[in-house]
């Protein structure tokens, strides 16, 4: 049997469509177990705006029963970092190495449980050590790490507890 693929074109014809208004360009959605883990919650990270490079990434994290967790918008540029080195890029170069960290963002790699072991401690200069510390004594949550630009390096995770989706790590 032949596969063929499917230009990038193709993929962001049919994806053009819109949401709220606005263009929606690309778009890469996964299930993973995260605010309990009888069910999966719906992961998506969605690019909207005009162009791939000067687009909006909206980052969503929905739970079974459909209501949004968690939300954070960025700049499709941030997903750049330091992937590509110099100005110079061509531009469909930044836009391809965009799409692929869409892609990447909901690695298996990227969830981690527990989110936080019983030997790791808490840096205050960038964490909250009583949200921290909440984690940590629930072995059974699960966290989610991702990384915009190549410097913001963030960890989050549900805390039964707080009963909402906390951030218990960002850096730089």
């Amino acid at each position: 049997m032949i596969m063929k693929t499917i230009p990038l074109l193709f993929i962001l014809f049919i994806l053009g469509f819109t949401v709220n208004g606005k263009n929606v360009i690309y778009k890469v959605e996964r299930e993973h177990y995260f605010s309990n883990t009888e069910s999966k919650d719906i992961f998506q990270i969605v690019l909207i705006g005009n162009d791939i490079i000067n687009g909006e990434v909206n980052f969503l994290i929905l739970s079974t029963a459909g209501d949004t967790i968690f939300s954070e918008s960025f700049p499709s540029r941030y997903l750049i970092g330091y992937g590509l080195f110099g100005q110079e890029s061509p531009k469909e170069k930044k836009e391809s190495h965009i799409l692929k960290r869409m892609n990447e963002f909901f690695d298996e790699g990227n969830f981690s449980r527990p989110a936080i072991r019983e030997n790791e401690s808490c840096d205050p200069d960038y964490s909250d050590c009583e949200i921290w510390e909440i984690l940590k004594k629930d072995q059974t949550t699960i966290g989610f790490h991702y990384l915009i630009s190549e410097e913001r390096s963030c960890s989050i995770a549900c805390s039964k507890i707080l009963k909402r989706v906390v951030t218990y790590f960002c850096c730089c």
